[in-house]
């Protein structure tokens, strides 16, 4: 089991310099715990890809969902 903060979840749905490096961890253990602010903390960061304008609300809906799953 691997814990892991929020921004290692971000990375994984959301590109950037981490990216890879986040999957070649998810490869080499699946089974990840977080604290349970996480989906909070997520949200801040889809929040901030918004103001942003570099996702739509429509997108940041979608990748909460597809992370909590």
């Amino acid at each position: 089991m691997i814990v892991v903060e929020t921004t290692v979840l971000a990375y994984l749905y959301l590109p950037g310099g981490y990216t890879v490096a986040a999957e070649a961890l998810l490869e080499q253990d699946s089974d990840w715990a977080s604290s349970f602010l996480w989906r909070g903390e997520f949200r801040n960061i889809l929040a901030g890809y918004m103001r942003r304008k570099t996702i739509l609300f429509e997108q940041a809906n979608s990748l909460q969902r597809d992370a909590v799953s």
